[in-house]
């Protein structure tokens, strides 16, 4: 049967022989304690993850405004979002009794 023997060097006496003293238990004591508050705060106080903010977005190229000389229903769009146009070019037909083929016809006399 081995033997329970116990080597220790003086070194080693010297560090485990001593109990820490009070400021280390202390100090450890106190920095645990901010740890659980700072979980404990992190829990309790809640960040929003949506921030509801009212917002102006600028560009390079603002759009155009366009107005229409009659007013009525869009009936037909011509144009779609983001699409580029020229000038002149039809974006889209308010409602009226007229057939839009016939309109251009007769804008060709």
């Amino acid at each position: 049967m081995p033997s329970n023997t116990e080597i220790r060097s003086g070194e080693i006496d010297e560090i485990l022989g001593k109990a820490p003293n009070s400021l280390v238990r202390v100090g450890i004591s106190v920095f645990f304690g901010v740890i659980l508050l700072i979980i404990f705060g992190s829990w309790f106080f809640k960040y929003p993850d949506i921030i509801n903010a009212n917002i102006e977005i600028t560009g390079h190229r603002p759009p155009a405004e366009i107005k229409a000389r009659v007013s009525g229903k869009i009936d037909t769009f011509f144009v779609d979002n983001n699409q580029n146009v020229i000038e002149n070019q039809i974006l889209g037909l308010i409602e009226n009794p007229a057939e839009y083929a016939e309109v251009l016809l007769l804008k060709q006399y």
